[in-house]
Formats: C-alpha cells, structure tokens, sequence
C-alpha cells in the first residue's frame, strides 16, 4: 500500500511539474509569435526598411553588384515564401528570416535558394 501511496504521489506531482512546463512553452510561443509578427509587419513597410537601411548597411561595391546579379533560384514552391526580410526578399520559414535580417546586419553578402550544380568528379589515375 505504501508503495502505491508513494507512486500516486510521484504521478501527481509530476504531472503537475510537466504541465507548468507546457504552460511556459506555450505562452514563450504566444511571445514569439506576436513578436515575429510585428517584426515581420515592420518589414512589409517599404518606408521602414527605407528609413532602417543604414542600419543593415552598405556592402562595398564588389559585394554589392555579386548580391544583386542575377542568379538561378530555386523556384519550387513559390507559395511557401511567406515570411518577409530586409529589402521585400522573401523566405520560407522565420529562422530564414532572422538569418537573413543578422546577415545583413553584418554586412555579408548572401544569395537565398541558389540552385547549385553538383558534377562528378572523375578519378585521376595515379601512376
């Protein structure tokens, strides 16, 4: 009978501690959410992103025209390009997008979805 005493106990308390729990991812997600949703509204606003440009900075003239080129992307799926970054690109997920928001922060140049061709390399005979 103890045992079982001490089990029921165990249980209850457990699910006690694990339904604190979901109650604090579940409201760190409501955050999140309602924080990315601005951030993303914010970003929909071309004359925020205008008046924010600075701040992302300006790439030097090399790194500029290469980020700017033209380039093969990927085009599968266009509908899932949801989620807006700094100046109008469009990404797939909001972990894309705050990587591309740090990104040019920093000032790195980076192409989004560029396709790439992988060739076989064939093997040189060694004599």
């Amino acid at each position: 009978m103890a045992k079982k005493l001490a089990l029921k106990k165990y249980v209850k308390l457990k699910i006690k501690a694990l339904e604190a729990s979901l109650a604090e991812i579940k409201l760190h997600e409501i955050k999140t959410t309602k924080a990315q949703v601005a951030l993303n509204n914010l970003l929909n606003d071309n004359a925020y992103v205008e008046l924010l440009s600075d701040y992302f900075g300006k790439l030097d003239s090399e790194a500029t025209v290469w980020a700017n080129a033209d380039y093969p992307k990927n085009t599968n799926y266009p509908e899932s390009l949801v989620h807006p970054t700094v100046g109008g690109l469009m990404v797939r997920s909001k972990s894309e997008s705050m990587i591309a928001i740090a990104l040019s922060e920093q000032q790195i140049p980076f192409r989004y979805e560029n396709l790439i061709r992988l060739c076989a390399m064939q093997k040189i005979k060694s004599i």
